[in-house]
C-alpha cells in the first residue's frame, strides 16, 4: 500500500513542479483548440478519480452490488488488463474520454493547483482505506460504463497509470508552451 501511496506524492510532486515551471500566465492556455490546457489536464484527473469514490464508499460499507458477471474470472481480467493497457503512459494512441470525465471548464482558476494537490492527499486516504478490502478481491463497475468491469487492486492500478499518462501529456504541453513563450 506504501507504494501507491509514495507514487501518488511523487505524482503529485511532478504536477506542482510543471505548474511553477508554467506559472499562472500558461496554466490555462490551451496551444491548441482540441488540446487540453494544463489546469483541465488536472481537473480531469479530479473528476476522474473522484468518479471511484462513490463505489469506494460502498465497498466499505459492505453495500456494494459486483456485477452478476463478476463470476467469470477470466471475463473481469481481461477487461481489467485491456483498461489498464489503455491508459499507460507509453501508448501513443491518443483516447476520447468519457463524457463524464471531460474536465469542467475553467475560467483562469488561480487555485486549481491547490484543489488538484488537496484531492491527491484525499485520494491517499481512499486507497489506504480500501486496502483491506484488497485480498477479497472484490470486482466493480467501471464510472463510465456498467458494461466494464475488474478488480478493485486493477482500479488502483488504472487510477495511478491514468495520471502517469496525462503527466507525460502535461510535461508535452508545459515545453510547448515554454518553447512559444521563449521563442
Amino acid at each position: 500500500m506504501n507504494n501507491w501511496k509514495q507514487e501518488i506524492q511523487s505524482l503529485s510532486t511532478a504536477y506542482e513542479k510543471l505548474a511553477v515551471e508554467l506559472g499562472p500566465e500558461l496554466m490555462h492556455i490551451r496551444p491548441l483548440p482540441d488540446q487540453w490546457s494544463f489546469s483541465e489536464i488536472l481537473a480531469h484527473l479530479i473528476v476522474i478519480n473522484e468518479s471511484y469514490y462513490p463505489t469506494f464508499k460502498a465497498l466499505k460499507a459492505g453495500t456494494y452490488k459486483s456485477p452478476f458477471l463478476s463470476r467469470l474470472t477470466f471475463l473481469v481480467r481481461f477487461m481489467g488488463k485491456e483498461i489498464l493497457k489503455s491508459v499507460q503512459p507509453q501508448t501513443q494512441k491518443k483516447i476520447k474520454t468519457f463524457p463524464i470525465w471531460e474536465p469542467e471548464q475553467l475560467e483562469e482558476t488561480p487555485d486549481i493547483l491547490n484543489r488538484f494537490l488537496q484531492h491527491q492527499s484525499a485520494l491517499i486516504k481512499e486507497f489506504e482505506a480500501c486496502a483491506a478490502l484488497l485480498p477479497q478481491n472484490p470486482v466493480l463497475y467501471s464510472p463510465a460504463s456498467k458494461m466494464i468491469f475488474y478488480h478493485l487492486g486493477t482500479a488502483f492500478e488504472i487510477i495511478l497509470s491514468h495520471e502517469k499518462r496525462h503527466l507525460l501529456q502535461a510535461e508535452r504541453l508545459s515545453a510547448q508552451l515554454l518553447h512559444h513563450v521563449n521563442v
